[in-house]
């Protein structure tokens, strides 16, 4: 009897055992391979080769609605750097006689050259098309030229919240990247006001000094200096006539009688 129990605790056990490997390698000839997930790039240097040194042309231009105009209107500015490494605007909407300030030009140059971004996304991915973000009909556009070598920045609208540019690059239609504007919006504020030396501020015309007397005063100072000159006048003439009184007259000559 205790033979048979031993027996068949053996063979319950042995069945667990059978049933438990069978049950596990079912599951894992069902469970899918995992492929691991590349690590997503989200932030880098959105103009990655481009040497702020070795630009030498910038050209920014933009479209924009004029009402009852059926055409947009092109806005646009041109800067470019000669062998002595002058800036100088070549061409402008907003063209003026002054000179070249050399300043923005430089330091707009050199933070767009290490301008980052803060994420991209493949449209291919998202099945979202340029119009979404703004890219087919760009706010403007920023062409960085370095000998013969050109890089076209294409600046769409802004995300939702307004704290970021869609932007794409060159031919590349497929990749969206999210910059901040900062930095990409000083060129765009170059059209509307290109880099100029300041204007010589005007000198003031001066004007008369104020009468430092008050109205009131004026006229009682005027009334007392009337009064003086008439004072004066009266004495002047009252002197005159007692002068007048006092001149001997002239006694006529007495003829003499004939006897």
């Amino acid at each position: 009897m205790r033979l048979n129990l031993r027996n068949i605790i053996f063979l319950v056990v042995g069945v667990a055992v059978i049933a438990g490997v069978l049950i596990w390698q079912n599951t894992t000839a069902n469970t899918p391979e995992v492929t691991e997930t590349p690590e997503a790039t989200m932030s880098g240097v959105l103009l990655e080769g481009v040497d702020a040194s070795a630009i030498d042309k910038v050209d920014v231009r933009r479209s924009i609605t004029v009402e009852g105009q059926a055409t947009p209107t092109e806005e646009f500015v041109v800067l470019a750097r000669n062998d002595a490494s002058v800036w100088s605007i070549e061409e402008a909407t907003n063209v003026t006689e002054r000179d070249t300030d050399q300043t923005p030009i430089t330091t707009a140059i050199s933070n767009v050259a290490t301008l980052e971004y803060n994420d991209r996304f493949s449209l291919s991915e998202t099945n979202a098309a340029l119009s979404a973000f703004g890219l087919d009909t760009p706010t403007f556009t920023l062409v960085l030229s370095a000998g013969e070598t050109t890089t076209t920045v294409y600046v769409g609208a802004k995300n939702p919240g307004g704290s970021r540019y869609y932007v794409r690059l060159n031919e590349d239609m497929d990749t969206v990247y999210l910059v901040a504007p900062a930095n990409l919006d000083r060129f765009n504020t170059f059209i509307t006001t290109p880099p100029y030396v300041a204007a010589p501020t005007s000198t003031p015309t001066p004007y008369p000094t104020a009468n430092p007397y008050s109205e009131v005063e004026q006229t009682a100072t005027a009334q007392v200096e009337l009064e003086a000159t008439s004072t004066a006048m009266a004495a002047f003439n009252a002197t005159a006539t007692a002068v007048a009184e006092i001149t001997p007259t002239a006694t006529p000559e007495a003829t003499p009688t004939e006897g």
